[in-house]
């Protein structure tokens, strides 16, 4: 099943490889270079933006666990809560969901360009004083493409401003509109999504055999990271448009000083076509 998002922009394109073997997961295999290099190029950009994206998240009162929902819903909801001037004009900068089965709080300590020079945080409906947000608890499986937390940033042009919307146990509010040049919410080569996007289901059964499932294993994975990213090029570097899966044994936005291994796949946005399988050390609470 593909989607489309809202008002798309042209995004790049790039040659896909072929899709990994059927047979039951591989030892870790070496990755080229260049899919290495994407790999943690993409993956560091995902985390980066779960990081800055912390501050801007509303508080949601503890719910009980979900099964969650798929991004084509997700988004369906965000996009039906974009605020003026956003509503019918603005473009899909990047997505993402969390599904971790402990679930959890997330301060907004970890925000800071938001308070740096020529970036003004427009606090809308769905912000709190305290900047805080929970995570419900995901009761689903990492192969089902689902969550019940997604987050989704809106662009009216390339230099902003931009609106942020999560979308929790499918109810979705505007948390904040980030105003100025100095705003950089996913980085300035950062493309917005393209029209077409493979839906998070058929991008979490593609990821999960045989990589995922073995990374989850192997690193006692309890959180699900999936992010929508529309690709970037700056200089001689191009990155395609990417599904990007962390399997971690936390929640990559807990912050702390414990090096983990988390396993990283990245997938075609279109059609969720295998590009790259690779692992990264995040830290995690003590």
């Amino acid at each position: 099943m593909t989607i489309s998002t809202p008002q798309p922009a042209p995004g790049t394109s790039a040659p896909e490889a072929a899709n990994p073997p059927p047979e039951n997961p591989p030892k870790r295999r070496k990755v080229p270079r260049k899919a290495l290099a994407a790999g943690i190029a993409v993956a560091a950009v995902a985390v980066v933006v779960l990081l800055v994206l912390t501050g801007i998240l509303p508080l949601f009162p503890a719910k009980p666990s979900s099964n969650g929902i798929p991004y084509s819903r997700a988004m369906e909801l965000a996009s039906s809560a974009l605020p003026a001037p956003f509503a019918g004009s603005s473009r899909l900068l990047v997505a993402f969901g969390i599904a971790s089965t402990t679930g959890g709080t997330l301060s907004a300590a970890s925000f800071a360009n938001a308070t740096t020079t020529n970036c003004t945080v427009t606090e809308l409906a769905g912000y709190p004083p305290s900047g805080l947000m929970t995570i419900p608890a995901f009761s689903g499986t990492f192969s089902s493409g689902l969550s019940p937390f997604w987050v989704a940033v809106f662009e009216a042009s390339s230099t902003g401003p931009f609106v942020v919307v999560p979308v929790v146990l499918g109810s979705a509010s505007p948390a904040a509109e980030l105003s100025g040049t100095g705003c950089n919410p996913s980085g300035n080569a950062a493309n917005p999504l393209p029209s077409i996007v493979a839906d998070s289901p058929q991008a979490a059964k593609a990821a999960w055999s045989p990589y995922g499932n073995a990374y989850a294993q192997a690193d006692n994975a309890t959180t699900l990271t999936m992010a929508a990213y529309g690709g970037a090029s700056s200089g001689t570097y191009t990155s395609p448009p990417m599904w990007v899966f962390l399997y971690a044994p936390c929640d990559p936005l807990a912050g702390g000083t414990v090096p983990v291994t988390a396993g990283i796949v990245g997938l075609s946005l279109a059609n969720a076509r295998f590009l790259f399988a690779t692992s990264q050390s995040i830290d995690c609470p003590a």
